[in-house]
């Protein structure tokens, strides 16, 4: 990927991101672009609160609605709160495994492990597989 604001875990949400509007907001990491801004931050803290309303409600197919926005917030985060990308992707792969969808659960589920393996070694408490 040629953007520099953002990482993402894996192509479904890169994918999923830019249809979402990523490809709007985008610099391609020019400096008018800051993935840490102010604005962006309180849009990830609405989008992970209505995740998490989402998740309490069991409304798994609202929150699959809200996977490629959720997928910008996480990427978003991933470098300074990767605590909170993790529960994301954590979020998100409940929902796809509710509704039977078992390959994106997977695929949700292995982004959270990966950014979990990354906190792991940054704390120097390295997750042995």
């Amino acid at each position: 990927a040629r953007c520099k604001v953002v990482s993402y875990c894996s192509k479904l949400c890169q994918k999923q991101a830019w249809k979402a509007g990523h490809k709007l907001v985008c610099g391609k990491g020019e400096s008018s672009v800051d993935g840490t801004s102010r604005a962006s931050d309180a849009v990830q803290t609405q989008v992970i609160s209505r995740m998490h309303q989402l998740r309490d409600a069991q409304n798994w197919s609202g929150l699959v609605a809200v996977a490629a926005t959720a997928c910008i917030a996480a990427a978003q985060v991933r470098a300074t709160r990767p605590d909170l990308s993790a529960d994301i992707y954590s979020l998100l792969g409940g929902a796809y495994g509710s509704l039977q969808q078992h390959a994106k659960a997977l695929e949700m589920y292995k982004c959270t492990a990966i950014i979990m393996q990354e906190i792991g070694a940054s704390t120097g408490n390295v997750i042995s597989r």
